[in-house]
């Protein structure tokens, strides 16, 4: 059972859980704050915490019959997406490699996840941070953002978003404990965009292009090159050109 706990303010959500997480707080512990003051997200890119949009981190204790760790996105992805089809019409939200979601093609939302313990059975658990654009959205960043507010879909209470948010996570941790990733992956396919288009994929060590062929078993991205040769992406960030 989720609990949640509310501040007003905290240096991070993820801070914040990591903290809890070190002192022996159970699985299903959420931190959402109406304010960070040191936000963040992925690649220590600063996240904009502006007041009125939701900032939360849930606490997931990984159990021996959950997989590993970096699957989560693609659960938090989906979680995310069935939160705000509450309020915004399914058509309008899609999902984007790896775990973004996508309200009328504009970001809406942010997820990092950070991970840490020993990695054997009941020692391993996830910061899920996760950040949704409810009543306002930052203009001119390099991906193009959208709030609820500015898509006009009035704003629900950042906390009721985060306790559909905590349900929603359970869920998808019961499907992905029964059906494993094989689960994950084809409600994460059913909910895409960009499958069978041509995309920009930029890395550390340089750029490709190519067309978003499948969805590996392993979440990698399946990049067909222009040669006609298949490579999986396993990190980098998706443009469509």
């Amino acid at each position: 059972m989720a609990e949640l706990l509310h501040y007003p303010a905290v240096d991070s959500t993820n801070d914040e859980v990591i903290r809890l997480a070190q002192n022996g707080a159970p699985d299903g512990t959420w931190v959402v704050a109406d304010e960070q003051t040191a936000g963040r997200g992925r690649r220590g890119r600063p996240w904009q915490s502006t007041r009125g949009n939701l900032f939360c981190t849930g606490l997931l204790r990984l159990d021996a019959g959950e997989g590993p760790a970096s699957q989560l996105s693609f659960l938090i992805a989906l979680a995310l997406y069935d939160t705000l089809a509450q309020w915004v019409a399914p058509e309008r939200l899609r999902l984007k490699w790896p775990n973004d979601l996508l309200l009328d093609g504009r970001k809406v939302s942010g997820i990092l996840l950070e991970s840490a313990g020993s990695g054997q059975p009941g020692d391993r658990w996830v910061a899920a941070g996760i950040g949704v654009n409810l009543a306002v959205h930052p203009e001119d960043v390099e991906r193009p953002a959208i709030s609820l507010a500015g898509a006009g879909v009035t704003p629900p209470p950042p906390m009721a978003v985060a306790e559909r948010l905590a349900t929603a996570v359970e869920h998808w941790r019961r499907e992905w404990r029964a059906g494993g990733f094989a689960a994950l992956r084809a409600a994460w396919l059913a909910r895409a965009t960009g499958l069978g288009k041509r995309i920009e994929v930029r890395m550390p060590d340089g750029t490709l292009f190519g067309t978003f062929a499948d969805l590996a078993a392993d979440g990698a991205l399946l990049l067909q090159l222009d040669s006609g040769m298949v490579k999986a992406i396993h990190a980098g960030d998706v443009f469509g050109i």
